[in-house]
């Protein structure tokens, strides 16, 4: 089933079943990866909440992988090129996070898996067994308390708040 085929068939937020029959499965966090906490959250996590928002709502719920950065050693099935055979890397990229800090070995991939454990979404995903690196799906929904979240945080934006300052305070 394309990602077209199942926008046509399905609305978001799915259940296990639903995913399922869809070919997709949970998308679990790397357990080797040390997860960041939500109080930690600087402009890379709450900017790339606030594109899975509108991925959400304008995109039923599937990721364009090129809009993420990816490490292609940590997230291989999502990694993507520059359509000249190179890919792009992410591992040059660190996470930012509160306070200036980088975070190294950390891309978008990694923040959603923090989203996931923080329980502002849920995720689905699906790899192209046909490819080694890359062409993997990624599907999300925010839960009810990724929607609070999201409400805060565009508010925060529209009283002309930057990513890098938020907090959200539940």
């Amino acid at each position: 089933m394309t990602v077209s085929d199942y926008a046509k068939e399905t609305r978001l937020p799915m259940d296990a079943a639903q995913a399922q029959r869809l070919g997709f499965t949970p998308y679990a966090p790397d357990q080797a990866q040390e997860r960041v906490p939500l109080t930690e959250w600087g402009k890379d996590h709450w900017s790339t909440f606030a594109y899975l928002e509108t991925v959400a709502v304008d995109a039923r719920g599937t990721i364009e992988n090129v809009r993420m950065r990816c490490d292609s050693r940590l997230h291989r099935p999502f990694a993507h090129g520059n359509g000249l055979g190179y890919l792009h890397d992410g591992e040059q990229f660190p996470t930012r996070l509160k306070g200036g800090v980088e975070r190294a070995g950390h891309d978008d991939w990694s923040c959603v898996e923090d989203m996931v454990v923080e329980g502002l979404i849920q995720a689905w995903w699906r790899a192209d067994p046909a490819l080694s690196i890359g062409g993997a799906t990624c599907l999300v929904a925010l839960t009810e308390r990724g929607w609070r979240c999201a409400a805060a945080l565009r508010a925060h934006k529209a009283a002309g708040g930057r990513y890098a300052d938020f907090t959200w305070n539940e």
